[in-house]
């Protein structure tokens, strides 16, 4: 059994506006798939791993934003909060192209 927590930051109508750090739920997104796919910019994690050949796929290099991601690669993205004016800075639109390889994916919100 695991645990998961997290904070999920709310909207702030007060001051200059923007998101501020509040305790609230996350949502974990997690797939595997040898087909292309987007994730919409606004999450706080994701994590993209090429199992190449596992699961039916290729032993291929894909693609993520543009970066080459090899056999057995991973990245990892995490959003960052910018302490001066206490707002999340999250992560922008995610393209993957498999190529046909074997991707895992998740995916904090």
């Amino acid at each position: 059994m695991s645990h998961v927590s997290g904070y999920q930051p709310s909207t702030n109508s007060g001051g200059g506006g923007g998101t501020t750090p509040d305790a609230g739920e996350l949502t974990i997104t997690s797939a595997e798939t040898t087909a292309n796919f987007n994730r919409t910019a606004g999450a706080l994690r994701i994590v993209i791993v090429n199992a190449g050949f596992a699961g039916g796929g290729t032993d291929d290099t894909a693609t993520v934003n543009g970066i080459n991601l090899f056999p057995g690669d991973r990245l990892e993205w995490e959003a960052r909060l910018d302490p001066v004016n206490n707002e999340f800075k999250y992560l922008p639109a995610i393209t993957v192209v498999t190529n046909g390889a074997t991707i895992w994916w998740h995916e904090e919100r």
